[in-house]
């Protein structure tokens, strides 16, 4: 994965991402998970391809945190 500097630190990062009512944790997995479920939509990739690209350590996981978020299953 990518990393970039931002041109703040870690803890402001998190203190703004309090300050908002959620931390940077459920930030970026709902970041995550929207991105996934748009190479979901567009097809042409497998479901562990765009999990692993994502940020998941496995399907598995991913599956069941895609599941509660949206409701259903991740399928092409």
């Amino acid at each position: 994965m990518r990393q970039e500097k931002f041109t703040c630190s870690t803890r402001t990062i998190h203190k703004t991402c309090a300050d908002s009512g959620a931390t940077f944790g459920k930030l970026l997995l709902e970041i995550r998970l929207s991105l996934a479920a748009r190479r979901l939509s567009l097809g042409g990739e497998r479901i562990s391809e765009i999990a692993c690209s994502c940020g998941f350590a496995s399907l598995p996981h991913f599956s069941r945190q895609f599941k509660a978020r949206f409701g259903v299953a991740p399928s092409v």
